[in-house]
């Protein structure tokens, strides 16, 4: 199974010659989805299994595994429907850079796929891959690694941008590509250095997950109505999977910067968002 992706083109994933839109669901939704499985959750399910099939980021499961009954009901609900596990940033962007340096390459933002008769051909037990993926030394040592991106994002708002300096959207995009830039320092320092030296500029918008990254931390702290906090890092983080799924399930204050950033910028294009609000709405419309 091969994931087509064209950046800023949104694709579904196709199987049995069928196409389906990915509905990622970030961690708020997937722990109302089972808190309030015959409300919320059965209307969620009735929209994204209309056309479409779940997507779970490894993030929300680290995120999970300390609420342990939440976790264990996310994953009995998820091990019998059609779900696909996204990668996380640091292995997103490994991806991008792959294909940076071989065009060849076949780039997925998927970890693995489960559950159900549409995944027949490429199912694994989906509880146990979880348990061994999550707890793991290797992956306790991703997660060590991403405290680096933590501080770097942490930092940043203050280091490289104002409120004030970013009037208009040349100079919000420019801020964007130099934040990028930063965050990739995170990953390849030396092939960065290695690769500037012959006075080249860093293509930035070929990577896709630092480019929207960025976007998510300008305005989560660009909004005049709020300040952001340590909170909003998670969702920024997070953010990086955009560009590689159709409809982005989460929070409405999380859906408005989306579509303020596609408003402003024509980033994002054909990115769907639903946020919680609108999940309840549905059912009165059927």
């Amino acid at each position: 199974m091969r994931l087509k992706i064209i950046f800023n083109i949104y694709t579904m994933i196709s199987l049995n010659e069928k196409n389906y839109k990915l509905y990622y669901l970030d961690t708020c939704v997937l722990s109302e989805m089972v808190k309030d499985r015959s409300g919320f959750g059965s209307d969620l399910l009735n929209i994204v299994l209309e056309d479409g099939i779940i997507a779970v980021a490894l993030n929300s499961i680290w995120e999970l595994k300390s609420a342990p009954i939440v976790y264990r009901d996310v994953i009995d609900v998820i091990s019998v429907l059609p779900t696909v596990i996204l990668k996380n940033e640091e292995m997103i962007f490994e991806e991008e850079y792959k294909l940076f340096n071989d065009s060849t390459h076949s780039l997925s933002p998927i970890m693995a796929c489960f559950s159900s008769t549409l995944f027949k051909n490429y199912g694994i037990d989906i509880l146990k891959t979880f348990e061994e993926k999550v707890t793991d030394d290797k992956n306790e040592m991703v997660k060590k690694e991403r405290n680096k991106t933590f501080e770097i994002l942490g930092k940043m708002p203050s280091k490289i941008f104002s409120r004030g300096e970013l009037k208009t959207i040349s100079s919000v995009e420019s801020s964007v590509e130099l934040s990028a830039f930063i965050l990739a320092t995170n990953y390849i320092m030396s092939e960065l250095q290695e690769y500037m030296k012959g006075e080249r500029e860093f293509p930035i918008k070929n990577f896709p997950s630092l480019m929207s990254t960025s976007y998510a931390l300008h305005y989560k702290y660009l909004q005049a109505e709020r300040k952001g906090s340590v909170s909003d890092i998670e969702d920024i983080l997070m953010s990086a999977l955009y560009p590689y799924v159709d409809v982005v399930v989460t929070e409405r204050n999380q859906c408005n910067i989306i579509r303020q950033i596609q408003k402003r910028h024509g980033y994002f294009e054909g990115l769907e968002t639903l946020n919680m609000e609108q999940v309840k709405k549905h059912k009165n419309k059927r």
